[in-house]
């Protein structure tokens, strides 16, 4: 059981108690009093809300809360009396009928106990207490809780009177209501308002007919009313109050007979100027018309005015018409009326001739055109009518005709005057006139006089435009200037009036870049179309796999339709169960978006062949830049071949079909797997472009640094020549410089020395980039020589820097003389290196074609013993040989054209020669497929009748490929002259190597044919073989031709022209003998012979080469491996692999004539 609250408990209840009722006391006296603010403001409030700038609102608030304060600190005060506790203990124990002082002695125990009391004493003095007091807080709080009660009654009367009083207020009037609490709310801003708009007072100062009223229009934003002040002669002071509605307040001042002022005043004590009303008779004119017509040239229609201005602004030119009708009595009118000048022009000049007006009965008439700017006034010859008035002054300012403003600028990313290697020069012309333009032109001046172009200008009809805006190019490629020429361009433009007016603009000029400049920027050309192509190139791989994705969401989408079947909804879009509704919006999205992409891929490369074109356009004609422009044009061709002819327009074509055309869901789906086929066909032409590009754009490269190589050369030799012979002709100058002369010519040769070395570090970073990807190449010669290079560049670069420290003349000339030898240095170390990147790419060249010749005629050596033919009794088991065998030709011939195509990336000329030959193989192999792999082929020998005929032409087409590969060959196996007769050499013999190998083939194929009487082939295919050997050998003989014409081919023994003559001889007996079918016994030995000729001429070349130290050797006995014996199964009847052309490339002529003899006998099946 919980015992009973102590005394301590109890009166803290009862402070509790009393303190919350005091509380909500002194809260509903506060609301009470403060609430008087609400009533008496709907008291002071006027019908129109508050006043602006009153401050009522503010003191009633003061007031308010005054009152609402001096509550709370009276209620404050009782209720504080109430909780004191002495007070309030007395209370507790009136109340509780305990003796006075009992319980805040039994507190003053509890609390602190006196030494020695026992605590069984306070707690029977507690227990004696707490029965009295166990009560309510209440009832304890005796007369504290009458007078807390009586705060509160008169805080609940207070309040609610108050709420009383304003709902009844609020209910009476609530806009009255709601504008006087709205002031109470914001008491400062209606004491302090925001500032008012002025007073705006029509018409202000004015004359007025005299007699008229005067209507008064007055602008007076936020006032409720204004009021107008006026004053007239002879009249008291009146005054008219105002409304104003809507911001606006009208009002109609009396009848105005004299001089009248008057001034408005707002309601918020705002005040007007003071303005004056003046009367005045009315105008002499019953009537009145002024005709202005303009001139014709400003293209302005003629306008009417019907009283007289007080101002005109006319252009030169303008005529004035003035005519009309005087007023008053016949009697009284004037003889004329004439327009003087009043002399308040500003300016000298001879004054105006007046206009006479004469009247005609009382019409006049007449026509005035002002020369230039003046003031007139009317003037009348004779009386005036009284009561009438002739118009005041007219002040007319003449505008003359400007000429026009044309101004000319370059257009593009070039500034200054260098002209890109493009030779365009794209301009701007801005021209305007104020009344309209006549024509514009730009004219062009060349110098020296005696250019091709001396002076032209090209005019341009403006048919008067106000502005025109001209965008020429000027191609000068086709001018045919001369390098340094000096061009000056200038744009004029005339006006289209009488007298045109010309402007004219700042003039241009522009010099002719020179050869030097003209290459290096073609270079940076092909540099730039090498990025962009690898971008595009990444882009189009892109663009490939997004086609695809779409491709494979139409495929899978148009399974999912099949798969719904009939339940599919054919209204709700897209294609119907049968797929043959119109194609669905995202198919044709996805269709729209692939052809924009496939337009803008094309429109980009359009763009980079374009610009190659143009440099290869303004590039020279000279030697130097023969192979450049070469290249050019190749990389232009290669370009425009992207995606086929016309790929542009016809790519364009189909997205402008594509808007217009409604296609079915086949149809959508036909134009996707297309449009996915030409950009994977794009994509591969791409890719292989850019390697084109990469090569071309690194041989640029090394040949724009051995060209800067050389002009830093240059510029140093220039700086040590002018070190030596100050005045530049070798002689000493006549008088010596002064002391700031020499200061000054030393200054400006250190700091050209100095930007010499940075230009020469600068190439120096340069070529070691290039050795860097030279390497990756696998140009290590070329690299090697660029690392050299670049060692010698960082010499001439430190002696260009000890050469640009001052010091005396002949200290510095040597250090002149030092770098300039240094810089020479690295010329011919640029140079070398240029020419190891030259023969790296011409040894790739040649290896390539010595690979194709031999490749070819190993292919062509394939059809020997794989006709069915040789097949015993045409076993059906061997039938697939030949197909096996033409197969494996076919896709060798493919990676040899494959090689072909890469390896000749840089020689396009030999690679459109050797083109139609790789064709026709391919052709002919394709068709020896055919034959064999025709319905019926697999059965007994029925392949053979059309293998043969087939095969024999496919052997024929590529022994023409290896001629073809020789014949190339052998002309450039003497492009190198001088001291590199060496390479010329080899390239001989390896020209020869070939030669002896397609000699041999034509040699087997002769002793197939058979040179006995008994083995001729008989009907047309013996023929065709006889015209095919004669071919052949004629071949042989045009390639013997090229190579004995190259220098060196006098060293050979036997002297190519005479093994020429005796090919072409060969030829001439084979194909005297086509008719016979066979070739003669003494032919087939004639060409045996030439074939062990060409081998002892490619051996004593091979003897005859030049090394670098020629030593004797004495003979010493050669060692004779073991041959060990053949492997079992090596000679039975199946086919025996011939080797790779690999392998074969590596033996010489005579070796490789008996490897193929020996593998040809194995697959006869004769004794090896």
């Amino acid at each position: 059981m919980t015992p009973p609250p102590g005394p301590r408990e109890r009166v803290a209840a009862c402070s509790r108690y009393l303190r919350r009722r005091g509380g909500v006391a002194l809260a509903l006296l506060t609301v009470g009093t403060a609430g008087l603010a609400l009533p008496l403001a709907w008291i002071l409030v006027g019908a129109g809300g508050w006043r602006a700038g009153s401050g009522l609102p503010l003191l009633i608030l003061g007031i308010a809360g005054a009152a609402a304060f001096g509550a709370l600190v009276w209620g404050w005060r009782r209720v504080h009396d109430s909780l004191d506790s002495g007070t309030m203990i007395t209370r507790i124990e009136k109340a509780s009928g305990l003796p006075a002082g009992r319980l805040r002695a039994q507190l003053e125990l509890e609390s602190a106990p006196p030494e020695g009391t026992s605590s069984s004493l306070v707690g029977a003095g507690q227990a004696g207490i707490t029965g009295a007091m166990n009560r309510p807080a209440s009832e304890l709080s005796g007369d504290g809780r009458t007078e807390t009660g009586h705060l509160l009654r008169v805080g609940a009367v207070l309040a609610g009177a108050m709420a009383l009083i304003t709902l009844s207020l609020l209910a009476a009037a609530p806009n009255r209501a709601e504008v006087a609490w709205a002031g109470l709310v914001r008491p400062l801003a209606t004491l302090n308002p925001p500032a008012l708009p002025p007073l705006e007072v029509a018409p202000g100062d004015a004359r007025v007919p005299r007699g008229e009223e005067v209507s008064v229009v007055i602008g007076a934003s936020g006032r409720r009313e204004v009021s107008v002040r006026y004053d007239a002669p002879g009249e008291p002071t009146g005054t008219l109050t105002l409304p104003v509605i809507e911001g606006r307040a009208v009002g109609t001042l009396p009848p105005v007979t004299g001089t009248t002022r008057y001034q408005v005043r707002g309601d918020d004590g705002a005040l007007s100027p003071e303005y004056l009303l003046e009367p005045e008779d009315p105008l002499l004119f019953e009537g009145f018309s002024l005709l202005i017509e303009y001139p014709d040239y400003t293209g302005l229609p003629p306008e009417t005015r019907a009283l007289p201005p007080a101002s005109l602004v006319i252009p030169a030119g303008t005529s004035l018409r003035f005519s009309g009708r005087l007023a008053g009595r016949s009697d009284d009118m004037p003889e004329a009326l004439v327009l003087v000048e009043t002399g308040e022009t500003p300016g000298a000049g001879a004054s105006v001739p007046p206009l006479t007006l004469a009247l005609d009965g009382r019409d006049f008439d007449g026509r005035w055109t002002p020369r230039r700017s003046t003031a007139v006034t009317w003037e009348a010859r004779g009386q005036v009518g009284e009561g009438y008035r002739l118009p005041g002054n007219m002040e007319v300012e003449v505008v003359p005709d400007a000429p026009p403003e044309v101004t000319l600028s370059r257009m593009g990313e070039g500034s200054g005057s260098e002209i890109s290697a493009a030779m365009r020069l794209p301009l701007r012309i801005e021209a305007q006139d104020d009344w309209g333009l006549g024509w514009v032109e730009l004219e062009v001046r060349v110098f020296p006089e005696g250019a091709p172009v001396g002076e032209t200008a090209d005019r341009t009809m403006a048919e008067g435009a106000r502005r025109v805006v001209l965008e020429p190019v000027l191609d000068l490629a086709r001018w045919g200037l001369e390098p340094g020429t000096r061009i000056r361009i200038q744009a004029r433009a005339g006006d289209r009036g009488a007298g045109p007016g010309i402007g004219e603009s700042e003039p241009m000029e522009f010099r002719i870049p020179t050869p030097a400049a003209l290459r290096q920027e073609a270079r940076e050309q092909i540099r730039a179309a090498a990025e962009s192509a690898e971008e595009l190139a990444e882009r189009a791989s892109r663009e490939q796999a997004q086609v695809e994705a779409r491709v494979r969401d139409r495929v899978a989408s148009g399974a999912a339709q099949a798969g719904g079947g009939a339940s599919a909804d054919p209204s709700a879009g897209g294609t119907t169960p049968s797929g043959e509704g119109q194609a669905s919006f995202q198919d044709r999205e996805a269709l729209r978006e692939t052809l924009e992409g496939e337009a803008r891929l094309l429109r980009e490369l359009e763009s980079i062949r374009a610009s190659l074109e143009r440099s290869a356009d303004a590039v020279g004609r000279g030697s130097e830049e023969r192979e450049l422009r070469r290249t050019l044009a190749d990389l232009e061709q290669r370009m425009a071949a992207l995606g086929g002819d016309d790929a542009l327009a016809r790519a364009e074509a189909r997205l402008d079909a594509l808007q217009g055309e409604t296609l079915s869901a086949p149809e959508a789906a036909a134009a996707m797997l297309e449009a996915a086929e030409r950009q994977a066909a794009l994509t591969e032409q791409l890719e292989a472009l850019l390697e084109r590009l990469r090569e071309t754009a690194l041989g640029a490269e090394v040949d724009a640094a051995r060209e800067e190589a050389s002009l830093v050369t240059q510029a140093q030799e220039a700086l040590a020549r002018e070190v030596r012979s100050p005045d530049g002709d070798g002689s000493a100058p006549p008088s010596p410089p002064t002391p700031a002369e020499a200061e000054a010519r030393e200054a400006d040769r250190q700091a050209r020395q100095e930007a010499l070395r940075d230009r020469t570090r600068e190439l120096e970073t340069r070529v070691e980039a290039l050795e860097a990807r030279l390497r990756e190449q696998g140009q290590d010669g070329a690299g090697d020589a660029a690392s050299q290079a670049a060692q010698a560049l960082e010499q001439a670069a430190a002696a260009m820097e000890e050469a640009a420290a001052p010091g005396d003349p002949s200290a510095v000339g040597e250090r002149a003389d030092a770098a300039t030898e240094a810089a020479r240095a690295a010329e011919a170390a640029m140079q070398d290196a240029a020419a190891a990147a030259r023969e790296a790419r011409s040894r790739r060249v040649r290896d390539v074609l010595t690979a194709a010749a031999v490749q070819a005629l190993v292919l062509s050596e394939a059809f020997s013993g794989a006709s069915p033919e040789d097949s015993p009794e045409g076993r059906a088991s061997d039938a697939g040989a030949p197909l096996a065998v033409a197969s494996a030709a076919r896709e060798g011939t493919r990676n040899l054209a494959r090689a072909l195509g890469d390896g000749l990336l840089d020689q396009p000329d030999l690679a459109r020669e050797l083109s139609p030959r790789t064709g026709a193989a391919l052709a002919a192999l394709d068709r020896v497929v055919d034959a064999v792999s025709a319905p019926g082929a697999g059965q007994t020998a029925a392949p053979a009748a059309g293998f043969r005929p087939q095969a024999d032409r496919a052997r024929q087409a590529l022994q023409a490929l290896s001629l073809a590969a020789l014949d190339v060959l052998a002309r450039g196996a003497g492009e190198e002259e001088g001291g590199e007769g060496g390479g010329s050499s080899e390239q001989m013999m390896e020209a020869l190597d070939a030669l002896a190998d397609a000699q041999n083939e034509l040699n087997r194929d002769a002793e197939a044919m058979g040179s006995e009487p008994g083995q001729a082939r008989a009907g047309a295919g013996g023929q065709e073989g006889m015209e095919a050997l004669a071919s052949g050998q004629q071949a042989v003989a045009s390639a013997l031709g090229e190579l004995g014409a190259q220098p060196g081919g006098e060293r050979i023994a036997g002297n190519l022209e005479e093994l020429r003559q005796e090919a072409e001889a060969l030829a001439r007996e084979l194909a005297g003998s086509a008719e016979e079918g066979r070739p003669r016994a003494e032919t087939y030995a004639r060409q045996e012979r030439l074939l062990e000729r060409l081998l002892e001429a490619g051996r004593t070349l091979e003897r005859d080469e030049p090394t670098q130290e020629r030593r004797g050797t004495a003979a010493r006995p050669v060692e004779r491996p073991l041959i060990p014996a053949l492997p079992p199964g090596l000679l039975d009847r199946s086919g025996v692999a011939v080797p790779s052309a690999e392998d074969l490339a590596r033996l010489s002529p005579a070796e490789r004539r008996l490897v193929l003899e020996y593998f040809a006998r194995l697959n006869r099946g004769g004794t090896p």
